[in-house]
């Protein structure tokens, strides 16, 4: 859709529909904050499967293996030690080579599964702590980075370094913020769940996506790939990648 934009109207339209379409995003995410009680956003918004729905299919049509061994003097039955604990080499695997049950490194690990840690008895409302107005203003911080990046572009241009150094300074201070808002006031351990540890950690993870957007991709980024690909033309496998890269060479 961006790209019809683009070729109908130009450039500045292109920049117009992405700012509406950060701008609706901005609002839901904010809604969603609020509905959520000020906590964190996490990514996805919904419950993930710890068990993929074709794997089970997959298992009902796997070949069954037997689970019980006879033995050859007694002819006494019994249960094999898979059956019983899943060890990571006695996983069963159905006709397409995908396993259909967890497995474990040892003995010690089945039994640390079937333990009840606290985050298996909180509620879904607790797994998640409610903000404090730091917290909140790193979050909303957070959340409409993505617009005001855009409506620097509009204002400054691509090429321009303002946008890129303003989304880099509140993504960072969002995340100080956010990250300050779970410290405990005289030092000690985080107070974020697990699942605000998995989010932030992801969050960081997406601070080297700056490489490659705006002034720093245009400006030092893609020329230092431009220069590897023309290195490397002669070669044989490394010139196929560079050879993608500068026919559809995708501005960030």
């Amino acid at each position: 859709m961006e790209m019809a934009v683009y070729k109908k109207w130009g450039q500045r339209a292109h920049w117009r529909w992405i700012a509406a379409v950060e701008g609706i995003k901005a609002v839901l995410k904010l809604t969603l904050f609020r509905l959520t009680s000020n906590r964190m956003n996490l990514y996805p918004p919904h419950m993930q499967r710890d068990v993929d729905p074709v794997a089970l299919e997959r298992s009902r049509r796997a070949a069954v293996i037997p689970e019980t061994w006879k033995g050859t003097r007694s002819g006494i039955e019994m249960p094999r030690i898979r059956a019983a604990i899943e060890l990571d080499g006695s996983a069963h695997q159905g006709q397409e080579g995908v396993s259909t049950r967890r497995k474990f490194a040892d003995v010690t690990d089945y039994l640390m599964s079937k333990v009840l840690t606290p985050e298996k008895l909180r509620r879904p409302d607790q797994m998640v702590h409610v903000m404090n107005a730091l917290g909140t203003t790193g979050e909303i911080l957070y959340i409409l980075r993505p617009l005001i990046y855009v409506l620097s572009v509009l204002k400054y241009g691509r090429v321009s370094w303002r946008p890129w150094l303003v989304s880099l300074a509140i993504e960072i201070m969002s995340q100080t913020m956010v990250r300050q808002a779970f410290e405990p006031p005289h030092g000690g351990r985080s107070k974020m769940m697990p699942l605000e540890k998995q989010e932030y950690a992801r969050r960081l993870k997406l601070l080297w996506l700056n490489l490659l957007r705006g002034a720093f991709y245009i400006r030092i980024t893609r020329p230092r790939l431009e220069r590897f690909c023309n290195s490397v033309e002669n070669k044989a496998v490394l010139s196929i990648v560079s050879s993608k890269f500068v026919d559809g060479r995708i501005e960030h």
